[in-house]
């Protein structure tokens, strides 16, 4: 896919394939090569899983960060109150 990809996009190669008449065909390869490689399902189901404990790792992130800033507040705020 790399190979079909730099082919379709750098200058010079890209240059001949205009020149040739083959983009189109170029582009369908790669399509078709992109098509096998994301149907088959294991790969789509590792994207899948790959993808949830990413965002549940952002999400916990996030968690903390909200946490950490909204337990300071508070004490900030006690603070003030007591003074």
């Amino acid at each position: 896919m790399r190979y079909g990809y730099r082919l379709a996009v750098e200058p010079p190669s890209a240059k001949e394939l205009r020149l040739f008449g083959l983009a189109g065909w170029i582009v369908e390869g790669f399509r078709a090569q992109r098509r096998r490689l994301s149907s088959s399902a294991g790969g789509h189901a590792l994207r899948n899983v790959a993808v949830v404990w990413s965002l549940l790792l952002v999400l916990a992130a996030n968690l903390v960060v909200f946490w950490s800033l909204s337990a300071a507040a508070s004490r900030e705020a006690s603070r003030l109150a007591g003074s």
